[in-house]
């Protein structure tokens, strides 16, 4: 796990809480005795503790939002394995034919980035109906393939999920 993905300690309120906030880091506040607490909202990622706070607790909490970031990042992972099935987390995934399969893996490899059209077009004779059918098929994993100015893909999350 990434420093950046690892629950830091910071004091409440603090602009360092509010940065890894707006980052979506995850933070264990550290409310000052007698302080106000943060608003109990529905952010998996923040936990908090009044000071002084016994090790002990800070530990589990620590480890809790440990826990909840493997599991949202493991939920986020998408691989592409030799039998030419999409997995997105633990639970879902789609079997792709093998014009899919090259397709994906391509931009499986740059996902984020965009793809020209023309690497795509090294992996089937007729692009826009592939991507189409590609599309409707992983739509249901959350992902998704858009086309960009130039005629290139990208494929990303939605976050839907």
């Amino acid at each position: 796990m990434s420093s950046e993905n690892y629950p830091e300690l910071v004091p409440w309120p603090s602009a360092e809480a509010e940065r890894r906030r707006e980052r979506g880091q995850p933070r264990l506040l550290v409310v000052a005795e007698g302080g106000a607490p943060p608003s109990s909202g529905a952010d998996l990622l923040e936990d908090w503790v009044r000071a002084p706070a016994d090790p002990a607790e800070v530990a589990v909490r620590v480890e809790l939002l440990r826990r909840r970031v493997a599991r949202r990042d493991a939920e986020r992972r998408v691989t592409l394995d030799a039998f030419g099935v999409l997995r997105r987390g633990p639970d879902l995934w789609v079997a792709l034919s093998a014009n899919e399969e090259r397709l994906m893996a391509t931009l499986l490899s740059s996902m984020g980035a965009p793809v020209d059209r023309a690497v795509l077009e090294l992996e089937t004779a007729d692009l826009d109906s592939a991507v189409k059918r590609l599309r409707k098929r992983v739509r249901r994993l959350g992902v998704q393939i858009s086309r960009m100015d130039g005629g290139r893909f990208v494929l990303d999350l939605d976050g839907s999920l």
